[in-house]
């Protein structure tokens, strides 16, 4: 595996890494529940997965899960594991016979070991001697590995560097923040190093809120993508800075309009008359309010393709998209179902009776779209494959004439805006991405506000069941739901 994107790369070396190995919802909690259940041997596993390149890093995605039993062994001890060749060669040939598919990883524990996951040097040699045989018998299959103790992790991808077999350190991401484990050697020991030791400190009233360890994970070191920065965007990324991420990524190519300025939070009338990009306004409100975060502006379109944006997507822990198009939110949600990265979709409307002048409908929506859990936007029709295309011909001519036609309505013309109906959309998909690092109620994958003949928000289960499921987009035809 080699680095397509030094961006990318980069932005995992200033987090002590250089690899992310990523799980969909409830596989890494199913894989540790397994392997962890007799704590009087090692235990052996191995994860099919998919090499992500262009994601800017060595980035893979686990998307099988194979357990070796007693049947599969050679031996097996407190300290020690054998496992039987042929058994690790059937899925060598399973992996080299599938095209959704493009790695191995081998998973052991260290059940004698309640805290720290380390590789010990016969880990070390014999890794180093397998990789060696894949690059010999199986060139187009690459390798990684995990070392499991009961509360902690290592992980490691083997590359070609130079030359030569080397291990790069990988950290394991999966969409649930309560499913994390603690990575040995790359998060300092809470005892030693406690942000919240400040009682008025900044975030007190979030430990008070949220709990110790929700505001832990929220603050260690959490990427959030927030794409589409205007009247509904940049609440949220206000939203989740006071709420203690201080990692967040500003995607929006747009500029600033006096017509903005009822709603775009950060903003100034001279930033309007000015127009400057609303990312750049927004990050330096958001680094008023905390110096400390690590605030970034792209001032570009998430559509654009880029290596960059692709990286960008691929090493988010979260994207929130709140854009106002489907062809931007059909992007991401391409991007992010292709890396198993979690994403929220966020929007509003207000629909008005040209003829009449009157609103007819005030409403908002948020749908949480997790790898795993066999939903995305396509499945559940809030994409229209045709305006997807309006908006992404490059002849604003051709644009112009689908409206006309009638193929796409509303296509470049101003929708209403107000900052109130946009304030309560942002809180509830801010809440509902905080509740993944607090689990404080159950999952649902989509919330609707209503502000018609009365004010309600409820979970919107019939568009869940009655999804399409046999969904071209996440690629799989289910028989039974995985949303839970």
């Amino acid at each position: 595996m080699e680095y397509k994107n030094e961006n990318g790369r980069n932005a995992l070396l200033r987090r002590g890494i250089e690899g992310v190995i990523k799980f969909p919802v409830g596989m890494l909690s199913h894989l540790r529940s397994s392997l962890l259940q007799d704590l009087s041997r090692e235990q052996f596993a191995l994860l099919l997965a998919r090499r992500e390149p262009d994601g800017g890093a060595a980035l893979c995605c686990v998307t099988d899960m194979r357990l070796f039993g007693a049947a599969d062994l050679e031996g097996q001890g407190a300290a020690s594991l054998h496992i039987r060749k042929d058994r690790v060669l059937d899925v060598l040939m399973e992996v080299q016979n599938r095209v959704d598919v493009d790695m191995i990883l081998d998973v052991h524990t260290h059940p004698f070991s309640e805290t720290a996951a380390i590789f010990s040097s016969i880990d070390d040699q014999d890794e180093r001697e397998f990789s060696a045989y894949l690059a010999e018998e199986f060139p187009g299959v690459g390798y990684g590995s995990i070392v499991l103790s009961q509360k902690e992790y290592d992980a490691r991808i083997w590359i070609y560097n130079e030359g030569k077999i080397c291990p790069i350190a990988a950290e394991i991401t999966c969409p649930i923040a309560a499913e994390r484990v603690r990575r040995t050697r790359y998060r300092p020991c809470m005892e030693d190093v406690d942000p919240f030791a400040d009682k008025e400190g900044q975030f007190s009233r979030g430990v008070l809120a949220l709990g110790l360890d929700a505001m832990r994970r929220i603050t260690d070191s959490q990427s959030i993508a927030v794409v589409g920065v205007g009247g509904l965007g940049s609440i949220i990324a206000e939203n989740l800075l006071h709420l203690g991420f201080n990692r967040l990524h500003l995607v929006d190519a747009d500029r600033l309009s006096v017509s903005n300025m009822n709603r775009i939070v950060g903003a100034s009338y001279k930033d309007a008359l000015e127009e400057r990009p609303k990312a750049e306004c927004l990050k330096e409100h958001l680094e008023r309010i905390n110096p400390e975060a690590e605030v970034t502006a792209h001032v570009q379109n998430v559509t654009d393709g880029s290596p960059e944006m692709a990286a960008l997507l691929a090493l988010s822990d979260w994207v929130v998209v709140a854009t106002d198009n489907h062809s931007s939110r059909f992007a991401v949600q391409d991007a992010c179902l292709r890396f198993f990265t979690p994403f929220i979709s966020a929007g509003v409307n207000i629909s008005v009776n040209p003829e009449k002048g009157t609103v007819e409908d005030v409403s908002g929506e948020v749908i949480t779209v997790r790898p795993g859990d066999n939903l995305c936007l396509s499945c559940l029709g809030r994409l229209d494959p045709i305006r997807i295309a309006a908006e992404s011909h490059p002849d604003a001519a051709i644009r112009e004439g689908l409206v006309r036609k009638g193929y796409v309505t509303g296509l470049d013309v101003k929708e209403p805006a107000v900052k109130t109906l946009n304030a309560i959309v942002a809180c509830i998909a801010s809440d509902v991405l905080v509740n993944h690092y607090t689990d404080r109620q159950k999952h649902e994958p989509i919330w609707v506000y209503e502000d018609n003949a009365a004010k309600a928000i409820y979970p919107d289960r019939d568009s869940v069941a009655f999804r399409a499921k046999n969904c071209f987009c996440h690629g799989v035809q289910f028989a039974s739901d995985a949303v839970g």
